[in-house]
């Protein structure tokens, strides 16, 4: 399977440039996943978990010295996994404006989860 950045209008690419803010040996750890993603064509458990009440949004696992990285993805009606968005996890739960965040980016390119 084919694994790519989301683009929104204009350009910006919110997970590619995530992947900017990270230490080497972490980028290097999602790069990764990203590619048993495009082989394998999922992640499990502890490298990918779906996110309830959010049809179709996965996030990606990742530990970091910084913290727990999470990026967000969705598979598209073409088979491709659309990479969205990431951030820093600082507490239990997924932080609501992140998810929100992420779906906003989606609503931008037509795809609603």
């Amino acid at each position: 399977m084919e694994v790519v950045f989301l683009v929104l209008p204009g350009g910006k690419r919110p997970a590619e440039d995530f992947l900017t803010e990270l230490d080497n040996k972490t980028v290097a750890k999602i790069y990764k996943l990203i590619e048993r993603l495009e082989i394998d064509g999922r992640l499990i458990f502890p490298h990918a978990r779906k996110l309830e009440g959010y049809k179709g949004l996965w996030e990606m696992r990742v530990n970091s010295q910084r913290g727990a990285v999470r990026i967000f993805y969705v598979y598209s009606i073409s088979g491709t996994i659309i990479l969205v968005s990431g951030f820093i996890k600082k507490s239990q739960e997924t932080p609501k404006r992140e998810l929100e965040k992420a779906v906003g980016y989606l609503k931008q390119v037509g795809v609603v989860v």
